[in-house]
């Protein structure tokens, strides 16, 4: 097990910066499938519903803005699929130390998930409408939150959090009237999620498929999922 070794605040904003740019001066956003599912999605920690689902590995897609000696230090892969009604997101997350000693709002100081949509990816003069969420397995229990555009905890959603060995397992359906957001094929959907690592000594950098949450809110750098 490793010790988990903070960035220096200086490094962070170069490289949170740097990505960002790059992505903006390319003018373009990652795009996935989000498949529709028809049959009931079981939020028990098993992700054997989510098969058919395309997967947003970090290792190949994503953006790794921690210190760690390998992939089984962190390393994320996440699924999405979606119903008429509600959205479902699910990560298979490897780390070998789990932490989250937060509560409410201060969840993303520990080990935890981020995500975050834009309804109308296709107005970028519609900049007020974004939605931020978390998710985290504390000591009290599961916790899922949201920090715009209301701070508080999301009722309405439901999520399973287990954490087995060095692997925890996230599932979540949530509504898709908390994003504002009226599905339907072929529509497109601004999306993207960050994991935060926490080794035991607080803090100490993510994970993520896209810029646009951790360091640098902004919408336009997220990915965007497709659904068919």
């Amino acid at each position: 097990m490793r010790s988990c070794i903070k960035m220096p605040a200086l490094t962070l904003a170069i490289v949170i910066l740097a990505a960002a740019s790059s992505q903006a001066r390319a003018g373009t956003q990652l795009l996935k499938v989000c498949r529709q599912i028809t049959s009931k999605v079981s939020l028990d920690g098993s992700l054997e519903e989510w098969k058919a689902a395309a997967a947003i590995d970090t290792e190949k897609e994503g953006k790794i803005n921690v210190i760690r000696n390998n992939k089984d230090d962190l390393s994320a892969v996440a699924y999405t699929l979606w119903d008429k009604g509600n959205f479902y997101l699910a990560l298979s997350v490897k780390d070998d130390i789990h932490k989250n000693d937060a509560a409410g709002g201060d969840i993303w100081s520990g080990y935890s998930v981020q995500f975050a949509f834009d309804p109308t990816p296709d107005d970028p003069n519609d900049i007020f409408n974004d939605y931020e969420f978390g998710m985290a397995l504390t000591k009290q229990g599961t916790v899922i939150w949201r920090w715009a555009p209301a701070m508080g905890r999301v009722n309405a959603a439901k999520a399973c959090i287990v954490h087995r060995g060095g692997t925890t397992v996230y599932e979540l359906q949530l509504p898709f009237t908390e994003m504002n957001f009226v599905p339907a094929r072929d529509k497109q959907l601004g999306f993207t999620f960050a994991v935060n690592e926490d080794d035991g000594k607080g803090w100490c950098g993510w994970l993520e498929w896209t810029p646009g949450i951790c360091g640098y809110k902004d919408s336009i750098l997220f990915g965007r999922l497709i659904l068919r």
